[in-house]
């Protein structure tokens, strides 16, 4: 899956204004907006600010997908991963229990949490 705007792939795309809106967009469903200058912002800096990062978060646990957000190293934090995963679904697209479907790689690991969180999420939502 590539940016609709940069067209860069998710695991190549940096903390960016441009990767806010795409998230933003299809996380959340927001359109983005285009400043006089034409760069693509979304509403908030999803990338690189934790709190806003943790909407995205919010946003999956409500629809009941699995999200887990580690730092790698306690001590110095350089390291951050998160995983997405989405309750096992029937074949009439209903939660069938307690399982997750474990079947696809939604994993991002970066040097910052929201980083991270921005790239498992777009890979969730576009599996």
């Amino acid at each position: 899956m590539k940016c609709p705007h940069c067209d860069t792939p998710i695991d190549e795309h940096e903390a960016s204004r441009c990767l806010d809106a795409w998230v933003d967009f299809v996380v959340f469903g927001a359109e983005p907006r285009i400043m006089s200058n034409g760069q693509i912002v979304g509403r908030k800096f999803f990338s690189t600010d934790i709190a806003a990062a943790w909407e995205v978060v919010s946003d999956f646990t409500g629809r009941q997908y699995h999200v887990r957000v580690d730092g790698e190293d306690a001590f110095a934090y350089s390291a951050w991963s998160c995983a997405i995963y989405a309750p096992l679904r029937d074949e009439g697209d209903g939660p069938i229990g307690e399982g997750l479907d474990t079947s696809k790689d939604l994993n991002a690991r970066m040097a910052s949490a929201p980083l991270a969180i921005c790239r498992a999420a777009l890979k969730a939502v576009g599996e």
